[in-house]
């Protein structure tokens, strides 16, 4: 369960820094504080914004940004409240054809990235004005989809491949190999934690059902109930 859910939570992470390099061009943005910021090296942005002058809010109306092979849109607005400091961003971001190992290259130094795979994502994004770090006061909501899944650790795609061998009553089958994991998931983030909701982590012959929450401050995974569905 953690060789799937930590790459997982940390593609969901580095999907946060990159969205939040997204705005780097748009007027009138705080930079977010650079312990939240890990160099997005090799994006490419597009920005097409709409800026109000009377009050300094911005319409973002397409903010682009590709990575590698892959691509994020985000569309909102960069707006003020009266009486309160700084500025809030309400997005939708979107990408129905990103790369696993594109986003994970930006967080994990070890070659290759733990898991390959296509990856679609939608999600709210909500970072309200505040002094608060970044990380405790930012709000996603969203579903990510990971289709094709493989794992760079033999050891790690062994058992995904002995996973499906048993499920499907064939645990001797050695043509049974490099199976593909399809990943759906409903996800949160609030107060500097991620937290995985209605897993679906399926293989040929099974389906496992299971949850979690990341801390991203301590790096703390916490594992909710797992369930197998074994079958045809």
């Amino acid at each position: 369960a953690a060789a799937v859910l930590m790459p997982t939570f940390q593609m969901l992470a580095v999907c946060t820094v990159v969205i939040i390099s997204m705005l780097a061009k748009a007027p009138r943005l705080l930079t977010p504080k650079a312990a939240m910021m890990p160099s997005v090296i090799g994006t490419r942005q597009a920005t097409r914004a709409v800026v109000d002058g009377t009050n300094g809010d911005v319409q973002l109306d397409e903010v682009e940004a590709r990575l590698a092979e892959s691509l994020f849109v985000a569309r909102g607005a960069i707006v003020g409240t009266k009486g309160v400091k700084g500025k809030r961003i309400l997005l939708d971001v979107t990408s129905s054809d990103a790369r696993m190992e594109d986003i994970l290259r930006l967080t994990v130094r070890t070659l290759p990235p733990a898991m390959s795979g296509k990856v679609a994502l939608t999600t709210s994004f909500d970072l309200p004005q505040g002094d608060e770090d970044v990380i405790d006061k930012l709000k996603l909501a969203g579903k990510v989809t990971i289709s094709g899944a493989r794992f760079a650790s033999d050891t790690v795609q062994d058992r995904v491949d002995e996973l499906s061998r048993r499920a499907r009553g064939r645990p001797e089958d050695v043509f049974i190999e490099e199976v593909a994991s399809n990943i759906t998931a409903r996800f949160t983030m609030e107060q500097g934690a991620i937290a995985l909701q209605n897993i679906a982590y399926t293989v040929p012959g099974a389906t496992v059902s299971m949850g979690g929450v990341y801390r991203l401050e301590s790096g703390a995974l916490d594992f909710a109930g797992i369930h197998v569905d074994a079958g045809d």
